[in-house]
């Protein structure tokens, strides 16, 4: 039945196409913010992972918490891009909105370091020696 869904709604056809959509318009506003060699999307268009760097174009964790952090306030849990049946233009459109304000904290940010905008703990890899 599961499959026989996913056939007739085209479910697989809308992830790919939501989440094509999502990489471009992302991607442009990057672009035009000036910050295409700080944040990445890497990944499938039905997958997408977020890399951050830091002035030094370093991958950079506390950069990506500040990254997950400004998202979140402005109503987007984003530790990964990965695109629903339920999403749609409005849902495009609210995460636009809210990078394009995380953007703004993102580019101060790697002027003057992440410190002053960071509002808890940085984040830790889930793989690593010990916690």
């Amino acid at each position: 039945k599961t499959v026989q869904t996913y056939e007739s709604l085209e479910v697989c056809t809308h992830l790919w196409h939501f989440g094509s959509l999502l990489r471009a318009q992302w991607n442009e506003m990057i672009g035009l913010a000036g910050l295409r060699e700080y944040l990445q999307l890497v990944g499938p268009n039905i997958g997408l992972e977020l890399v951050t760097r830091d002035a030094a174009r370093q991958s950079s964790l506390e950069f990506r918490t500040l990254f997950l952090q400004e998202m979140a306030r402005n109503g987007i849990l984003v530790p990964a891009l990965v695109a629903s049946f339920s999403h749609g233009p409005k849902e495009l459109e609210l995460t636009l909105e809210a990078l394009e304000a995380t953007l703004q904290i993102y580019a101060m940010a790697l002027e003057s370091g992440p410190d002053r905008f960071l509002e808890g703990p940085v984040v830790k890899p889930v793989f690593r020696q010990t916690n």
